[in-house]
């Protein structure tokens, strides 16, 4: 009984390292599950609530803006202001730059959101660049 301790004891308990090899095979072929991510509208009387909270921006709207908001997993991590016309303008994008890099949202954050408004002009838009050149 003596010895069987003994042997324990002589044993490594745990893993010194985890091996190169088998962290590159789990990382090629494990599939991960994707964030889900959509824009959706807001409400205009919780609008300025919303990017106050998330963003750390006061906002004051008019009756002809709207706001939509790009979630991640339920978390804002985009505003875009637009006017409401029968030619959606951007007026302003609010963005939360360390959620969109993290979960690499910002290619789909774009593309769903020229889906929703086909013909949107972002021109004028404040925040403009930044909105078009996050990668």
């Amino acid at each position: 009984m003596l010895h069987f301790f003994s042997f324990l004891l002589a044993c490594p308990i745990h893993a010194r390292g985890f091996p190169l090899p088998l962290a590159n095979y789990l990382r090629s072929n494990i599939q991960m599950k994707q964030a889900s991510n959509d824009w959706q509208s807001v409400d205009s009387a919780m609008a300025s609530r919303v990017v106050r909270r998330y963003f750390h921006t006061d906002l004051t709207m008019t009756e002809k803006q709207r706001l939509d908001i790009f979630l991640i997993e339920g978390v804002p991590a985009a505003a875009m202001v637009y006017r409401a016309e029968p030619d959606a303008k951007a007026q302003a994008f609010y963005l939360n730059l360390g959620l969109l890099l993290l979960f690499d949202a910002c290619s789909d954050m774009r593309a769903k959101l020229y889906a929703r408004h086909r013909g949107l002009c972002t021109d004028d838009a404040e925040n403009a660049v930044v909105f078009s050149s996050c990668s």
